[in-house]
């Protein structure tokens, strides 16, 4: 909201200090504008040694970690320092470690540090080899897929280039997995996952490695560090293979390649092969994790030329009024690629659709990725309201304008809602996400699911929808002995929505049962679980929410100045 005042050349005259004032507001930078970065790396933590009777005896102690950046096509590593002794190893899927040798040890904590420079290049190209594909195919425990879950990848595979369609899985997962930082920790299953919409970064990589992989993708999982927009964490992604390793983040939405504040640690085909692992010589004792961090300081970074973008939206609306958003994209890099925008604006505007939104461009193609929203209604009605509205894309493209909403003027506020997924969970469970996208709350929404158009399978009703709001549903259904679903939504103020559709698996009544490869250690009790991924960043948001301060520290400062010159005046 922006108060018109008349503002004196007194007060023009100070416009620099205030700038001055609220550059410190600012975030140190911008992920998802980073193709090059160079980074000065720690890690450092200790072990400890737990005597188990009067004569324990520690004779010798190994501790393995995955704190090596690797070298690939975008990433090289320097080591600068190492304590205790050490040595690099290699494991069977080609990425180093470190290992910490203590002999005799006294201590009954054994610290260890180590520090690199990384050099990241995003724009660097892409890792090639596949290997042996199979190895990228085979499932475990925690990326095994079922046969509902290869049809819905099926059911998105709508683009006719390979990247096209990753983008799109990449984006389902993004739009129906809920970041909970409470599952951080706890690897849960894919299938879990599919059916639960829950998880952390780990969560989402599984996911899509095992939709990617039912339709016969070979896909690598990726650990490493990532800049947040606030904290370097540990983080979780994926790489698929189609003539080269092409990266996909789903927690941020970046495909066909990562920003740069992607440090990789380790690369394979399995979760399950990648452990900090300690083994000790001894007796009465044990030998245990303790504490352990890192520490990141960037040297220096830069980004590449950002894709031309040009943001259409209407200048003034009245209350309660639906618009479109179009951004229009044009691809300049040398390769296809595909661009992930996040919408971003006040929170008193209504968002009627996803947030976040994808689009696959060829070399030098254009395209437009829109959003529908709606403005507030129940504005003080002496003011204009100024709402601004930002797009942030990856790769690099922003965009901004500004939507002056008049609340004299008023559009009727109309009833709509939406089936935004439609998935076949099991046997005899289908989630549905109905989404209100209109402008007035909806009393109640009815779900009717159907097969063969008429038999009805079952039905449920949603309570209280307002504006904007996102409802998810699971109904319980026998077995159908029909081939394909049907449901449908209706609401009294709604006259009719269209059909949505989906397949079921030939052999619905038989899960099928993937090769499993099992690759847990004799170590696993030992195994660091240190380290949980935390929440996901609103990066895209950070930019805005400084323009919005620098805007009301504008407004608040230049206010005070004004009285404070008007009461010189007057004496």
């Amino acid at each position: 909201m922006v108060l018109y005042l008349p503002v004196p050349s007194k007060i023009l005259a100070i416009l620099p200090l205030l700038l001055l004032i609220s550059l410190p507001l600012a975030h140190s930078f911008s992920p998802l504008s980073t193709t090059k970065a160079t980074l000065t790396l720690q890690f450092y933590g200790e072990l400890v040694v737990e005597p188990k009777g009067s004569r324990h005896r520690i004779d010798h102690i190994e501790g393995s970690f995955y704190m090596v950046p690797q070298n690939t096509s975008t990433q090289r590593a320097v080591l600068l320092s190492a304590s205790p002794s050490y040595k690099i190893q290699t494991d069977s899927q080609g990425n180093r470690y470190i290992t910490f040798v203590w002999n005799h040890p006294a201590s009954k904590v054994l610290t260890y540090n180590v520090t690199w420079l990384v050099f990241v290049d995003s724009d660097a190209g892409f890792d090639s080899g596949l290997l042996r594909k199979r190895d990228y195919l085979v499932v475990d425990n925690l990326t095994q897929w079922t046969p509902y879950m290869r049809e819905k990848a099926k059911s998105l595979v709508t683009g006719r280039d390979p990247l096209e369609n990753i983008g799109l899985i990449s984006l389902w997962v993004t739009h129906n997995l809920h970041y909970n930082k409470s599952e951080a920790g706890v690897s849960l299953p894919a299938s879990q996952v599919f059916r639960e919409r829950r998880g952390v970064c780990d969560e989402y990589a599984y996911l899509l490695i095992s939709l990617l992989r039912s339709i016969g993708m070979p896909v690598r999982y990726v650990e490493g560090l990532v800049y947040t927009g606030e904290s370097w964490d540990r983080h979780a992604w994926a790489e698929v293979y189609i003539g080269g390793w092409i990266p996909v983040d789903p927690t941020y939405s970046e495909v066909g390649g990562v920003d740069a504040t992607h440090v990789v640690l380790a690369k394979t085909s399995s979760d399950y092969l990648i452990h900090n692992i300690v083994h000790w010589r001894g007796r009465s004792a044990r030998v245990s994790f303790g504490e352990s961090d890192h520490a990141v300081v960037v040297e220096n970074r830069s980004a590449s030329t950002p894709l031309p973008i040009s943001l259409k939206c209407p200048k003034t609306i009245g209350e309660s009024a639906v618009v479109n958003l179009t951004a229009t994209i044009t691809n300049i890099l040398d390769s296809p690629t595909v661009v992930s925008c996040s919408l971003n604006m006040p929170r008193d505007m209504l968002l009627l659709d996803y947030r976040k939104k994808s689009v696959f461009l060829k070399k030098g193609e254009k395209s437009d990725i829109s959003w529908k929203i709606a403005s507030p209604s129940g504005l003080k009605k002496r003011f204009l309201h100024i709402m601004p509205v930002q797009i942030t894309c990856f790769p690099l493209a922003n965009a901004t304008c500004k939507i002056t909403v008049d609340p004299r003027q008023a559009s009727p506020k109309h009833a709509s809602a939406v089936i935004r997924d439609f998935t076949v969970l099991n046997q005899t469970s289908v989630y549905v996400v109905v989404q209100n996208d209109g402008t007035m709350p909806l009393p109640y929404i009815n779900i009717t699911l159907y097969t063969n158009k008429t038999e009805v399978l079952a039905t449920k009703t949603l309570y209280s929808i307002p504006p904007g709001d996102f409802r998810e549903v699971v109904l319980s259904i026998p077995a159908p002995s029909n081939h394909r679903l049907f449901v449908n939504i209706s609401a009294p103020q709604i006259s009719s929505t269209p059909l949505k559709t989906t397949t079921l698996p030939k052999e619905n009544k038989t899960l099928e049962s993937p090769e499993v490869s099992e690759n847990r250690t004799s170590f696993q009790s030992q195994i660091s679980a240190q380290n949980p991924h935390t929440p996901p960043p609103k990066r895209a948001e950070k930019s805005l929410e400084f323009i919005t301060l620098v805007l009301v520290l504008f407004v608040v400062v230049s206010v005070v100045l004004i009285v404070f010159l008007s009461v010189l005046k007057t004496h």
